[in-house]
């Protein structure tokens, strides 16, 4: 056994090791087996992580180990301005469009707290469309009074939500393939954006520009991390509530 600043030091080289490359696979056999070493990975939960601001972690099923941001990192997280440059994207309010578009996304294939896998394999792209379309209907069926306390307490911009909605025009029954569309001309072009990005992220995976499948990146993000935030439950809940015009 190694000496707290061996430990340290080999913890610090999985953390480097990710920041270079995004990932550490088991091909890469020293720096693998650095991180399964159980004092590594003691000195990556206890230092590394809450200094740095990240998660660190292993998919089992691939044997691939990931590097995410908190919520709190403002480092390694992509500020406004760099996500609207990277989705191509107008105005923060667009942004927070795609942030909504994004956990619709997440909340056809994950619904519980309780839940360890995720419950479908993929998911169609008018499906979300139909269920973000859903969801801006509600938000305008209530009262200023409810609005402005969901928004709250959810803390969610809905009014730049819906105002980014509507300013986008409607989804084209023409258009069948999400590759094909024009990403400024409707709803179906801005999802574009959103799913494009999340593909570069390598967090989904667009399937003939028709259907959207999370990878194992995501559903491991969100089963360790994302439901470990109680806000991010009440969102998913509510996104599922709209849906049937209850909050």
């Amino acid at each position: 056994m190694g000496t707290l600043k061996d430990e340290f030091a080999d913890a610090f080289s999985v953390f480097i090791a990710l920041q270079k490359e995004g990932r550490i696979t088991k091909d890469n056999e020293e720096i693998y087996g650095t991180f399964k070493r159980a004092e590594v990975q003691e000195m990556i939960r206890d230092v590394i992580e809450p200094n740095a601001q990240v998660k660190i972690f292993e998919y089992e099923d691939s044997g691939i180990i990931y590097m995410v941001p908190t919520l709190e990192n403002r480092v390694l997280s992509y500020t406004n301005e760099e996500l609207r440059k990277e989705m191509g994207l107008k105005n923060n309010e667009h942004l927070y469009l795609a942030y909504f578009c994004m956990l619709v996304l997440l909340s056809k294939f994950f619904n519980s707290m309780d839940q360890t896998v995720s419950t479908r394999q993929y998911v169609r792209i008018e499906e979300i469309l139909e269920t973000v379309g859903k969801s801006m209907d509600y938000f305008k069926s209530l009262d200023e009074d409810d609005l402005t306390s969901i928004a709250e307490d959810l803390e969610l911009d809905l009014k730049g939500i819906m105002n980014s909605w509507d300013s986008v025009p409607e989804f084209n029954e023409t258009v069948k393939n999400l590759k094909k569309s024009k990403y400024d001309k409707h709803h179906f072009g801005f999802l574009n954006k959103v799913l494009v990005f999340l593909e570069k992220e390598e967090l989904a995976v667009i399937m003939e520009g028709k259907e959207v499948r999370i990878t194992e990146k995501l559903n491991h993000v969100v089963i360790k991390y994302y439901f470990n935030t109680g806000r991010k439950e009440r969102i998913m809940r509510f996104i599922t509530n709209s849906q049937m015009g209850r909050g």
